[in-house]
C-alpha cells in the first residue's frame, strides 16, 4: 500500500554545481536524488568502479559522492520520477540513517 502524499513538490532548482558544492548538497540532503533519474557517461561510471550493489542502503548517495570527487553535477527542473513509499518501504524509514552514512 502507499503511503500518503508529500507536501510539497520534490523538484532540484536548475544548477551547475562543483564537485565541493555537490559533495555538501548530497551529505546534507538538500538535493533530491533518485537511482532512476541519475545519468552519467558509461566511461565515467566505470572509472569510479560502478554501482556497489553490496552496500545496503543509500546505494545512489553513495555512488554520487565518488562522482563528486571527481567533478560536479547539473541538476535540472524537469521531473523524471515520482517515490511512492510503502509501508515497508527502506528509504520511508529514518531510523538508519546515521548507520547508512558511518558504512559509506
Amino acid at each position: 500500500s502507499v503511503k500518503g502524499s508529500r507536501s510539497t513538490k520534490c523538484i532540484n532548482r536548475q544548477a551547475l554545481l562543483d564537485k565541493s558544492t555537490l559533495q555538501r548538497a548530497l551529505v546534507s540532503q538538500t538535493i533530491f536524488i533518485a537511482g532512476s533519474a541519475i545519468t552519467a557517461r558509461h566511461e565515467s561510471l566505470l572509472a569510479i568502479g560502478g554501482y556497489d550493489s553490496d552496500i545496503a542502503r543509500m546505494q545512489d548517495r553513495e555512488l554520487l559522492l565518488r562522482f563528486a570527487r571527481r567533478g560536479g553535477a547539473l541538476l535540472t527542473e524537469e521531473i523524471d520520477w515520482k517515490k511512492y513509499n510503502s509501508e515497508n518501504s527502506i528509504s520511508g524509514r529514518r531510523d538508519g540513517y546515521v548507520e547508512a552514512y558511518a558504512n559509506l
